[in-house]
């Protein structure tokens, strides 16, 4: 019987290391999308940052994640939506962006709905789409401030999807 607790809690820690690792894994991603695909009011896109302040900004996400909390940040947009039955995983605050990563007891198929969505009903202008599977990766703009919504499906649970939010403020 001692045995099966050792396997249990061993299971349940190597699951929480995946989740902070999927998290950490997101919030670069999120990061590197902001920083690589920005543009400049004429349309035109700008130059990809040069490979040291690509450096700044992921040691500047990964310190940000260090810190993260599990709850909403300070203004983050009240409108985008996040399902009451949300398991907050973290979230983090860093200069003109927040990220919020969750999972919640809703299929692959109604998350990817409540998100699509929120996109057109807002009046989101959307800059990338990628669905591969049960993974999305969506990004839109809207009075020049961007949110990009990753969804997927960790577990074999079909009705657990993680999602992550990125909210990028204008500069």
């Amino acid at each position: 019987m001692f045995h099966r607790f050792e396997r249990y809690e061993a299971c349940q820690i190597a699951f929480m290391k995946k989740r902070r690792t999927a998290f950490l894994i997101a919030v670069i991603s999120s990061f590197l999308i902001l920083t690589g695909c920005a543009r400049d009011t004429t349309g035109e896109v700008e130059d990809r940052p040069s490979p040291a302040k690509a450096a700044e900004s992921i040691s500047n996400a990964v310190g940000a994640a260090l810190s993260a909390s599990d709850k909403l940040p300070d203004g983050f947009p009240k409108q985008i939506p996040v399902p009451r039955d949300a398991q907050m995983l973290a979230s983090m605050k860093h200069e003109d962006s927040m990220t919020v990563s969750f999972d919640v007891n809703k299929s692959f198929e109604e998350t990817l709905k409540i998100y699509k969505e929120y996109f057109k009903s807002a009046g989101y202008q959307m800059e990338s789409e990628t669905l591969i599977e049960d993974s999305f990766v969506g990004a839109g703009t809207l009075d020049g401030n961007t949110l990009t919504v990753m969804i997927s499906m960790t577990t074999d649970d079909s009705n657990l999807s993680s999602v992550s939010l990125t909210y990028q403020l204008k500069k």
